[in-house]
């Protein structure tokens, strides 16, 4: 990813990150918007235990005390950053996304699992710096793991059984619980992501044969062909 695609990204993850919780807490003061640009920076580039609040308000340009009128702890001000992006973003666009996708490519499982995954990788490339907060710290903390909403992984769950239930009925791939599915098809997608995003980015690495390789590996297992 060039310096400039790069900023872009970076941009519209914070202005992402912004948008959601104006939406939940109401309009942004300038200082406070500032405290929110320069804290997801800091916890992206140097992790949220290494990040200190006094760093922060430096790059914000704001008091110190600024910051605790608007959070009154580092670790809410954490996961007000990451709640309110799950609940109003997040959610509601990979639900909606496998509704359109199955309308698109109905009949065409293949198909369906390459739009979703290829959209999918392009948000963790938006959200990169929310992603690499969130792979940092959320073993860590029990409020970011609850910042998560509870019904989550119950109406992705949902969204794949309604994909998966007409390829079932027509014998074209074996019944399957779809959380499990949605376990493989998560587990491979974020461990590519970790290896070209985090593990070796200055490595050549192509998104649609990865993807295409994925897929073909879920469908066809390890059997010859």
């Amino acid at each position: 990813m060039t310096e400039q695609k790069a900023d872009g990204a970076l941009d519209g993850a914070i202005g992402a990150i912004i948008g959601a919780l104006e939406q939940e807490e109401g309009p942004m003061t300038d200082k406070k918007r500032r405290i929110v640009e320069s804290a997801v920076l800091c916890f992206a580039e140097n992790g949220y235990a290494a990040t200190a609040t006094n760093t922060i308000a430096r790059r914000a340009g704001v008091a110190e005390g600024t910051i605790f009128r608007h959070f009154p702890t580092k670790k809410e001000l954490l996961v007000r950053l990451v709640r309110p992006l799950f609940a109003h973003s997040l959610l509601p666009l990979a639900v909606e996304e496998m509704q359109v996708e199955q309308t698109k490519s109905a009949g065409d499982l293949r198909a369906i699992m390459r739009a979703i995954m290829k959209s999918r990788l392009a948000l963790a490339d938006r959200y990169a710096p929310l992603v690499r907060i969130l792979i940092q710290e959320v073993k860590f903390h029990e409020e970011l793991q609850a910042a998560i909403p509870a019904n989550f992984l119950e109406a992705v769950r949902s969204g794949a059984e309604t994909i998966l239930a007409p390829f079932i009925e027509r014998g074209e791939i074996r019944p399957v619980d779809p959380l499990y599915f949605l376990r493989s098809v998560i587990s491979l997608l974020i461990g590519y992501y970790l290896l070209r995003s985090e593990v070796a980015p200055q490595a050549h690495w192509d998104d649609d044969a990865e993807i295409e390789s994925i897929i073909d590996l879920l469908l066809n297992g390890l059997r010859p062909r």
